[in-house]
């Protein structure tokens, strides 16, 4: 889908006014705890100094290659998305007192929102086999203990 060039530059506007790098910052920190535990597990013999050096090496190559490449890729698809009148809107709104208070506000909710629906998993889990078995005739192991 063709664009405009307007179109492009408010979606670099309403990009830059979410702080979006910022975000995906945010998100990529959070997720690399993770990361490095799987490394861990599937290669025991990487020492913890090798992980510091895993870490920061992934954050860096993120930073400077993946961020910029993510961000010309979404622009795009945001201006083929909305229309001119909802990215003005979008950048509006997101350079507002308001808005900037949510942005500030964004990063802290991942982390509670994991907590608080962490428990609901395994339970998810178990309901998910016991409907599939439903639908498959088979037996749906038994459910774990609350």
């Amino acid at each position: 889908v063709k664009t405009s060039p307007h179109a492009e530059a408010l979606v670099r506007r309403v990009l830059k006014a979410m702080d979006f790098e910022k975000q995906i910052d945010v998100v990529m920190t959070a997720m690399l705890p993770v990361m490095q535990e799987r490394i861990a597990k599937e290669h025991p013999e990487i020492t913890a100094a090798q992980h510091g050096v895993l870490a920061e090496t992934t954050l860096e190559a993120m930073r400077e290659s993946f961020v910029p490449e993510m961000l010309e890729a979404v622009i795009p698809i945001y201006a083929a998305t909305y229309s001119e009148a909802e990215l003005e809107a979008m950048a509006t709104f997101y350079e507002s007192p308001v808005g900037r208070s949510i942005l500030d506000k964004t990063p802290t909710l991942a982390p509670k929102v994991a907590n608080a629906t962490q428990g609901l998993i395994p339970e998810l889990a178990d309901e998910m086999l016991i409907r599939v078995c439903q639908k498959l005739d088979c037996e749906a192991p038994k459910t774990r203990p609350s």
